[in-house]
């Protein structure tokens, strides 16, 4: 998977997401080294302010890309 997201992008994670309180929007803040199996993680950010870190896998396939304005990119 190569799609490059970058810190201020809007994502949905993925359904089936260990925390089903996670499922949602979230705003990408920071952009991680990659894991040792080569994922790109990120850091991201909800709307309830919760922080989490997550691989690219657990991303939606599919979802449009955002900026921070809520602008389609």
């Amino acid at each position: 998977m190569t799609t490059d997201y970058k810190a201020g992008d809007v994502i949905s994670l993925a359904f089936g997401f260990f925390d089903r309180t996670g499922v949602g929007n979230y705003e990408i803040t920071r952009v991680l080294p990659a894991s040792e199996n080569g994922q790109r993680q990120y850091r991201v950010r909800g709307a309830d302010g919760h922080e989490r870190a997550i691989g690219e896998l657990q991303i939606r396939a599919g979802v449009t890309q955002m900026n921070h304005f809520g602008n389609l990119k």
